[in-house]
């Protein structure tokens, strides 16, 4: 059982106490918004209490379109959702590296992590910082998935070409060269240690790095998205900005 401090205590009982409103509000926002575009959206992750199992019934169109049922209201993740192009929920993934802000947080197991069935691929949804650890791309390859996808935040915006100040919440795996701590960009790092550096070990065809851009409230966030396969960065913006990148799946 995790104990927390008395500070971590006091931010779980805050997020606590406006998490269903949160699922709410985050369900309906993107749920809306993908069945107004007929679109799928990988819908960014909300701190919100544990929901429901997801079933995988995306072409069942007599399932009501509803926000997944809270079945443990004294758990709090960070977690995402997936949402086709009706705005029904098909996958839910929860965070399990929280880094040293999010440590009152609870965290997911990678062996219970599962890719969601869509029409382009089993998908994967990785949340920003646990896309640095082999677990995520162990889990990826277990379950098939041929996409995966990082929706990730960083605040305040960040100098990417400082030197990188190494792994944050959680020891460095074993594959890590230490002696980039202090010597690679914090840019580089991205690429080396996360997403493009690691999706040749989860068996997926194509991965996405998906940087909020912008201001949350008080908050400045930005990163370079980009597309990769398994060998190479496919496309990469070239600055923090509100950009679209497509990529054709064939």
């Amino acid at each position: 059982m995790r104990t927390f401090s008395l500070m971590q205590h006091v931010q779980r009982a805050a997020y606590l106490m406006v998490a269903p409103l949160s699922l709410q509000l985050y369900f309906d926002a993107f749920s809306n918004a993908a069945r107004k575009h007929n679109c799928w959206i990988a819908a960014g992750s909300s701190f919100i209490p544990e929901v429901e199992d997801i079933p995988d019934h995306n072409s069942d169109d007599t399932i009501p379109i509803e926000c997944p049922r809270i079945t443990n209201p004294y758990k709090l993740f960070n977690t995402s959702f997936l949402f086709n192009n009706v705005g029904r929920v098909v996958g839910k993934f929860k965070k399990c590296f929280t880094i040293d802000d999010e440590k009152f947080l609870d965290r997911s197991d990678p062996v219970e992590w599962k890719a969601a069935n869509t029409p382009f691929g089993n998908t994967m949804v990785l949340i920003c910082a646990d896309s640095w650890y082999p677990e995520s791309y162990q889990s990826a390859k277990r379950t098939n998935a041929e996409l995966v996808l990082v929706p990730s935040f960083s605040s305040p915006g960040p100098d990417w070409s400082k030197p990188w100040s190494g792994y944050n919440g959680f020891k460095a795996p074993a594959d890590v060269d230490t002696a980039d701590v202090g010597k690679i960009s914090l840019g580089e790092a991205w690429l080396k240690y996360s997403l493009a550096g690691r999706l040749k070990h989860s068996g997926a065809r194509i991965g996405a790095m998906c940087y909020e851009v912008g201001y949350v409230w008080d908050m400045n966030a930005n990163g370079q998205s980009y597309i990769c396969d398994p060998s190479t960065c496919v496309q990469q913006l070239e600055a923090a900005s509100e950009e679209i990148l497509i990529q054709r799946l064939n």
